[in-house]
């Protein structure tokens, strides 16, 4: 009877005994996915604080800091960050350039009679400048798009933990609304272009009705007057509601 107590307390002290280390490394363990937690934190913070100054950016006059600050694999998150919006700044700098709002603020009265005599080939200019625009639309229509974004790290060796952290930070569901809005300005941007065509066609088939004096338009007959102002409205009226 003695040697059976014996026994249950030697199995005790041994159970107790292993508790206790189990119980260390439990701690040991806990400790150091803290630690390893609060340095990968750490230097997440570092990528997060870099697209917080991209974003911070005025795009018509700075520039991207292309130094990376990580390092590791976040050092390759950071670079795609930034390769990224160096590119969709180059477009977004363009956007408002050759819209059909502005290439019709270009005919001014000054404009027109120096071009009194070359109506078509402003026509053709403007044709150039119009594809440019469509194009410049569609590449930053593109930029918005997850296969676009994911493109600048898809090909790098990074793990899946980085990768996911890249799309949280770069893929929002804003992307969807803006890619409808860019969408929606190019459709009426192709309406308002086929109005200053109109304008073009106007004033190149009725040159002898019109003349500038004193860096003002005059237009001779009421019908061409009304057609003009008329064009002119449609214009500013989709650039209204837009």
């Amino acid at each position: 009877m003695k040697k059976t107590n014996l026994n249950i307390k030697n199995v005790i002290k041994k159970n107790k005994k292993i508790l206790i280390i189990l119980g260390s490394i439990l701690v040991i363990a806990l400790i150091v996915f803290t630690i390893l937690l609060t340095n990968r934190i750490r230097k997440e913070k570092v990528v997060i604080k870099e697209l917080d100054k991209i974003n911070e950016l005025d795009i018509s006059k700075d520039s991207i800091d292309m130094e990376i600050k990580s390092k590791g694999e976040l050092k390759i998150v950071e670079e795609a960050i930034k390769n990224y919006y160096k590119d969709f700044f180059e477009l977004k700098k363009k956007y408002n350039d050759n819209r059909a709002e502005a290439l019709f603020n270009i005919l001014t009265p000054e404009y027109l009679y120096e071009k009194y005599n070359k109506l078509n080939d402003v026509k053709k200019e403007f044709e150039e400048k119009n594809k440019s625009y469509e194009e410049n639309i569609d590449n930053l229509i593109e930029m918005y798009k997850d296969y676009k974004i994911t493109s600048y790290i898809d090909k790098e060796s990074i793990s899946k933990h980085n990768y996911e952290f890249y799309k949280s930070l770069m893929i929002t569901d804003e992307d969807r609304v803006t890619i409808k809005e860019l969408e929606e300005a190019k459709r009426n941007n192709q309406e308002k272009y086929k109005y200053v065509v109109e304008v073009l066609d106007l004033l190149q088939k009725n040159k002898e009705k019109w003349y500038v004096k004193d860096n003002k338009l005059y237009i001779d007959g009421k019908d061409i007057l009304n057609k003009y102002n008329e064009l002119r409205k449609k214009v500013y009226d989709l650039e209204e509601n837009k």
